[in-house]
């Protein structure tokens, strides 16, 4: 038996797609406890899904941008462990980066653009939550996402 190029990807990916299924099902049938357990699996194995797929410079984009994303989304929704995990994604999307030997000679297009992307989710985050009347979210905090989009910018 041969093994298929992008297997475990497509695996996770596919996986993770049957859970946002399961989950839209249950939503539909009114069990909001069994909605949000499913969701957040979806979740975790579709993010997971990038870095087996993707190089660590796109991988950094994608998670810049599902952090941003997350932010929001608990925001709206007041739920702490939404606008923990965008912000812990901003912080795992460096280290993808830097993961990827971004400083080498040879780095190319795609891995300035990605460090740009994490400069522009950093003052999303920044604007998120400096708009944000969620008391978890200082101003403080915005100063420093701001901060942080600085420093990927230069």
């Amino acid at each position: 038996m041969q093994c298929m190029e992008h297997g475990v990807s497509l695996s996770t990916l596919i996986t993770g797609l049957i859970y946002v299924a399961a989950a839209t099902f249950a939503w539909r049938k009114g069990q909001k406890y069994l909605t949000h357990s499913l969701a957040v699996i979806a979740a975790a194995l579709l993010t997971l899904t990038v870095p087996l797929e993707f190089d660590p410079a796109e991988t950094s984009a994608f998670w810049a941008m599902e952090g941003v994303g997350l932010l929001w989304l608990g925001l709206a929704q007041r739920s702490s462990m939404s606008i923990y995990t965008g912000l812990g994604l901003q912080f795992l999307a460096a280290i993808a980066w830097l993961g990827g030997s971004p400083l080498d000679a040879d780095a190319g297009y795609g891995t300035t653009l990605s460090g740009v992307l994490i400069a522009l989710s950093a003052w999303g985050c920044a604007m998120l939550m400096s708009r944000s009347d969620d008391e978890r979210l200082s101003a403080d905090m915005s100063l420093v996402f701001q901060f942080w989009g600085l420093i990927w910018w230069l």
